[in-house]
């Protein structure tokens, strides 16, 4: 099996392991976990355990696509970010979680990514600088942050030369972006950019 995909109104728990860690997974290319329980009451987030055993797959080295949906919280994305080592990733999306912070800073593959969707995280300002601000994306070409609060740091945290020279597509969709943002979005190194959503700001 290349790829896989997890259709769930909860997360199921050691299912996760048995899966991943199974020796037949070894050839898996792309993995979606969605959960579709999105009611504030009753949606059920990954667990530590459930993170861990995603990251710590003996495949995920070879994972070229990782597609998470409502499943992740500040905590599990952190550990996940720590232990995730997808040195052939190339396509990441984690949109529509509810992470917010995170403190620590991301590994090297993450630069390395073509794809990236982020939106709709709740992420904090500080937060998208903690990810960004000391990093160059030499690959991306398309590039989803909409959905979080980007104004300020937030934005200047994508400010610098030579970091996007490939990107093409950039969406900051309800980012609350202030008047004052402007000069610094237009300011934005990304020769390649031929696609830019600003809307709902």
């Amino acid at each position: 099996v290349s790829s896989l995909r997890l259709d769930t109104r909860l997360t199921i728990g050691n299912a996760f392991r048995v899966l991943l860690h199974d020796p037949s997974a070894s050839d898996l290319r792309e993995l979606t976990i969605k959960n579709h329980d999105t009611h504030p009451r009753s949606i059920c987030f990954f667990t530590e355990q459930d993170a861990e055993a995603i990251a710590t797959a003996p495949g995920a080295h070879k994972w070229r696509k990782l597609d998470i949906g409502n499943s992740l919280q500040h905590r599990t994305f952190t550990l996940m970010l720590g232990e995730l080592k997808c040195e052939a990733l190339r396509e990441l999306d984690l949109s529509n979680n509810f992470i917010r912070e995170t403190d620590r800073e991301p590994p090297e593959w993450f630069s390395m990514l073509e794809k990236l969707d982020l939106s709709s995280c709740n992420f904090r300002a500080n937060a998208v600088t903690k990810l960004f601000e000391k990093r160059a994306f030499p690959n991306l070409t398309t590039f989803s942050l909409s959905g979080n609060e980007l104004r300020g740091r937030g934005l200047q945290a994508l400010s610098g030369s030579g970091r996007f020279p490939r990107l093409e597509g950039l969406a900051l969709r309800s980012g609350q972006l202030d008047p004052s943002d402007i000069s610094t979005l237009t300011a934005l190194d990304m020769p390649a950019l031929r696609r830019l959503a600003i809307s709902r700001n």
